[in-house]
């Protein structure tokens, strides 16, 4: 409060038994406690969009106005980003169809073959690249989708 700028940091993560609003508010509100945080001095409540999270009668976001009501809340462009690269890449029947089905294959060969796994490290460290292993695409995750086809790529040319 000093220099007047916000401050935004990730503190940790905390173990929501269930997905319901009264939880999860409750949750956040037990970790807010904890670090000695006042929920009126928190200006901003960010998620993405769902309904347990936004809800207009009950959500975590309307739950935490009705403590702090100059909260601002706001759908997070990280998340909005990533949804709409999303429906981008489903939109384009090469990906949608063929791409992302087949790195989504290479990881569960590997992913549930240790005897696989193992060959494919055997081959990498011979050709002294890096051990890699495959990362799971997420349909819901487009950095996922990148990730895992970037895994793919880098494995098998090492190899």
């Amino acid at each position: 409060m000093k220099t007047g700028r916000h401050k935004q940091r990730f503190d940790g993560l905390r173990r929501c038994k269930n997905g319901s609003a009264n939880h999860v508010t409750k949750t956040l509100l037990g970790f807010l406690q904890e670090k000695r945080i006042d929920i009126r001095k928190v200006m901003s409540f960010g998620s993405d969009g769902a309904n347990v999270m936004v809800g207009v009668h009950n959500g975590v976001a309307t739950q935490l106005q009705r403590l702090n009501p100059r909260m601002v809340i706001c759908h997070g462009a990280a998340h909005n980003l990533a949804l709409a690269g999303g429906h981008a890449s489903d939109a384009v029947p090469y990906l949608r169809d063929k791409l992302f089905p087949t790195v989504s294959s290479i990881y569960v060969l590997y992913h549930y073959s240790a005897k696989k796994t193992d060959c494919l490290a055997d081959k990498q460290e011979n050709s002294e690249g890096p051990v890699l292993s495959m990362k799971r695409s997420e349909l819901t995750r487009w950095s996922s989708r990148r990730d895992a086809t970037n895994q793919c790529h880098k494995s098998f040319s090492s190899s």
